[in-house]
């Protein structure tokens, strides 16, 4: 999803093989990961089959987990999707202290914005071998 004015490197990931979902992020210059295209869609999520949006989530979590930004900020989640369940429990088990900023609405839904920020070394973050 990268655009001409985008500063943000483009990161895409398929889940399972065969894909069984994706995810569309981008990294900041600061190193921060995000979903891409922030200002100009409605909704950021991952993208999955019905029934699928869970275990899609906690993959894209657990590569997040290994890849070890300090930063992750996910703005515009729907509410009642479960992928900021799923980042909060990879994540938090990962060493990543969570903070809800809140929700907005934007074009009459609702949608959550969190921000997970590393506390510890990246060591300490990587799973026991």
């Amino acid at each position: 999803m990268a655009r001409e004015h985008e500063r943000a490197a483009p990161v895409t990931l398929a889940v399972g093989d065969p894909p069984q979902g994706i995810a569309a992020l981008a990294r900041d210059a600061d190193g921060t990961l995000r979903f891409a295209g922030g200002e100009f869609t409605d909704e950021q999520d991952v993208v999955a089959p019905v029934g699928q949006e869970r275990a899609v989530a906690t993959a894209v979590a657990a590569w997040i987990a290994d890849d070890a930004p300090r930063r992750v900020r996910l703005e515009f989640v729907p509410e009642d999707a479960p992928t900021l369940g799923a980042m909060t429990t990879v994540l938090g088990a990962r060493g990543y202290r969570v903070e809800r900023i809140g929700s907005r609405t934007r074009n009459g839904a609702r949608r959550s914005i969190a921000f997970f920020r590393c506390t510890g070394s990246r060591a300490a973050r990587k799973p026991p071998s």
